[in-house]
């Protein structure tokens, strides 16, 4: 029983940092994106 209490912290944060790996990456895309659209319109003008 004490093992099982022990491994629930580790999968705690092992989602945490999971999730802001996630987050980290979906805003980097996102800037990328809006560099490459602000290049591009401003190239089209």
């Amino acid at each position: 029983m004490s093992k099982i209490l022990n491994i629930v912290p580790v999968i705690s944060v092992l989602i945490m940092l999971g999730y802001s790996v996630i987050w980290l990456t979906i805003l980097d895309l996102t800037e990328t994106l809006v560099f490459i659209c602000l290049e591009v319109v401003c190239f089209s003008d």
